[in-house]
């Protein structure tokens, strides 16, 4: 039996195998393979199975697979659960396409055991085996074979590095020998609906001068080159311990492009650790970690430009420096000077990055609500300053109303019930006087008395009804609205009214009452007096909780803006009183009207709870 596999050296290269091998005869052939295999089985549920393992794989990871066989893929292997490799199995199978990964993978106690090639092959439409075998240093996929980071049991010693003191605002952060965090809010941690949707960059709540200094201090530690981006790659800050090759390639128009999406894409937002992948550009090793605040992915902290393996790949360097427009015997010799960093120091590094650009976040998460609390602050001061000016302006309009009021009581009484009082005292004195005289008409004089007497009692209740009809106290609102219409339609004959009442008696206070009734007063007189008008309507409503108001006429109409920069015209139509009645009730006010068109009065009031 031919088998349909090959390998090559100890770096296992595959190839595409034949199908002339059945999946139960491959799985006699396992185990007396040498390199490291596993196989799965899909299930009619959907659900992957594994199947078996051989020693090779039993020796590689440093576990027994016997007694997880026949375990659904999450249980057996729960380090796999969130990532992309169930799915991406499932593809395979139903695809029958090869694919080809690297995967760092760790030890049961948490230690990186290192990286290695996975190749993945379809076996039959429900069977796949996947190969796996050290690294050999090509750049393809990584995917870590680890759980998402419990960040709170981490403890990363940097040696040599004095406590310092990260300043942000009045924020501040301990940089410490032995970094440890107790919480780190990791994306979905910063959950505040008052933040969501604010507009804000990552500059607005650090300054570079402060990004570089952090920035700086990490690379000096990691002796890897950094650098901030925005998360379309666009720098913020300056380069960090760059390589000449870098340099190189960023000089030119080409190569800044390849850079600029490279460090988008390793910057995408990872909630699981850092992404750590071959740059678009010579294909350094970078890693980077997303800077996300509220919700809003705000900016890339990437790391690396570093060689795994000192072997260069001189052609492909050349083809790429031609690409680019550099010097391919200078890029090949500032090739070789980048540092070669094995793997798992790597990896820690970028796990460090992952920490720290979790620890800006949160510090930029509390900066951006302290931005949010001043900003709160000044808006209730300033709504406070302006509540109390209004407060002001109204206190002094009512005194200077009361008085108006006042003045207006003092002629009425003066011109009406004072003249009407002094003529009925000299018809009485007359009376007196001549009471002997037998010439005397008593009884012409006090007739003229009665009737003058009839005359201000009259005058006394018109007097009591514009200050305050009794009605509104003793029947309330809606009777006091009915009973004006029908005292104004009495004097009014000629001017058609449309009402419309439909609340309850009870949704209207008692600082309310009188406040709706003046307005009513107000509107309906000017209409009468002064706008020609011949039908008036007028609306009461309650709807969604509040008091709507309605006064609606079909006169001459005014111009707004004339009447209201005219201090004459404005009291005699009574404008700011009616404002400043809806106002005081905590309500609205809005007046529309414009010559030949009508005067429209609108008011609401929150409804009173019943």
């Amino acid at each position: 039996m031919t088998p349909w596999f090959y390998v090559g050296s100890h770096n296992g290269i595959m190839q595409t195998p034949p199908t002339n091998v059945s999946p139960e005869e491959f799985e006699k052939l396992m185990d007396c393979l040498p390199m490291a295999c596993r196989m799965f089985e899909l299930k009619p549920d959907g659900r992957l199975f594994f199947v078996k393992a051989n020693p090779a794989a039993d020796d590689l990871f440093q576990r027994k697979h016997a007694s997880i066989s026949g375990l659904p893929m999450e249980e057996a292997f729960p380090e796999l659960k969130e990532s992309v490799i169930p799915r991406s199995y499932k593809e395979v199978l139903e695809t029958g396409n090869n694919w080809r990964y690297q995967g760092g993978f760790f030890r049961q106690n948490g230690a990186f055991l290192g990286l290695f090639n996975v190749n993945v092959f379809r076996l039959s439409p429900s069977r796949l085996v996947s190969f796996t075998s050290p690294h050999d240093g090509q750049e393809t996929e990584i995917i870590f074979h680890q759980k998402k980071m419990e960040v709170e049991k981490i403890n990363i010693s940097y040696p040599n590095v004095e406590p310092k003191k990260i300043l942000s605002g009045d924020l501040h952060v301990d940089a410490i020998q032995n970094l440890r965090a107790p919480r780190i809010p990791v994306f979905d941690d910063q959950a505040d609906d008052e933040l969501n949707g604010l507009d804000f960059d990552f500059t607005d709540l650090f300054t570079i001068n402060e990004l570089e200094k952090i920035q700086d201090a990490f690379t000096n530690v990691t002796n890897v080159a950094s650098i901030i981006t925005l998360p379309d790659g666009q720098p913020i800050t300056r380069t960090s311990n760059f390589c000449l090759l870098c340099d190189m390639i960023r000089d030119t128009p080409r190569g800044m492009a390849n850079c600029v999406q490279s460090d988008a894409l390793i910057g995408k937002p990872n909630p699981h650790g850092p992404t750590l992948r071959p740059c678009l550009s010579a294909g350094l090793w970078d890693g980077g970690a997303s800077i996300i605040i509220a919700g809003k992915h705000v900016a890339n902290w990437l790391v690396g430009q570093v060689r795994l393996s000192p072997k260069p790949n001189t052609d492909r360097l050349t083809r790429y420096a031609e690409e680019v427009g550099a010097d391919p015997k200078q890029f090949v010799e500032a090739y070789e000077s980048v540092p070669v960093m094995p793997f798992a120091e790597f990896y820690r590094v970028c796990h460090s990055l992952f920490l720290f650009a979790n620890l800006i976040s949160d510090m930029a998460y509390q900066n951006l609500r302290l931005v949010r609390a001043h900003m709160m602050q000044e808006q209730t001061a300033k709504a406070l300053q302006a509540s109390e000016s209004r407060l002001q302006n109204l206190s002094s309009k009512l005194i200077l109303t009361q008085e108006e009021e006042r003045r207006q009581l003092a002629i009425e009484l003066h011109d009406g019930i004072g003249q009407s009082l002094t003529a009925v005292k000299f018809s009485v004195d007359n009376i007196l006087l001549n009471i002997d005289n037998p010439d005397l008409n008593v009884r012409d004089i006090t007739k003229t008395a009665s009737q003058i007497i009839k005359a201000s009692i009259a005058d006394v209740r018109r007097m009591q009804v514009e200050l305050r009809p009794r009605i509104l106290d003793e029947l309330g609102i809606i009777a006091t609205i009915n009973w004006f219409c029908r005292e104004f339609k009495s004097i009014y004959t000629h001017i058609n009214l449309n009402i419309n009442v439909d609340v309850e008696e009870e949704q209207v206070s008692a600082q309310l009452k009188p406040a709706v009734f003046r307005i009513i007063q107000e509107a309906f007189n000017n209409a009468a007096k002064y706008f020609e008008g011949d039908e008036i309507s007028l609306s009461f409503t309650e709807r969604d909780g509040r008091l709507h108001l309605e006064i609606r006429d079909n006169g001459i109409g005014f111009d707004l803006d004339e009447v209201l920069s005219s201090r004459e015209l404005n009291r005699g139509l009574g404008l700011d009183s009616m404002r400043e009645r809806a106002e005081l009730c905590n309500g609205h006010l809005e007046i529309i009207s414009s010559k030949g068109q009508g005067a429209t009065i609108k008011a609401s009031w929150p409804a009173a709870a019943t």
